[in-house]
């Protein structure tokens, strides 16, 4: 579905602009590149390779700490959404205005 759905906006934004189709080649380029940058950091590790064994032991990090409450909440409530929009779909179109 992605794959025909991207053609379909290339084609209309071909009908639109050529400037535009432009736009929307050069994002799904940088976004490629991004894609692939990030697989092989994954499963290769970052460039360079790792670090030389050595003698002394790595330094310690300093201790994490943890996420703001204000951005907890605002995590729980957008996952909360989510689930309430996934098991009542007809929910949104009742707040706006539409039937059941």
């Amino acid at each position: 579905m992605g794959f025909i759905s991207r053609w379909r906006l290339y084609e209309t934004a071909l009908q639109i602009n050529p400037l535009l189709l432009t736009v929307f080649v050069l994002s799904s380029i940088f976004a490629l590149i991004a894609y692939v940058l990030a697989l092989t950091r994954v499963w290769w590790g970052p460039a360079g390779g790792p670090d030389p064994p050595s003698s002394s032991p790595p330094p310690l990090l300093a201790h994490p700490t943890g996420e703001p409450a204000a951005l907890r909440a605002v995590i729980i409530a957008l996952t909360g959404l989510l689930l309430v929009a996934g098991l009542w779909p007809g929910l949104l179109g009742m707040l706006m205005g539409g039937r059941p």
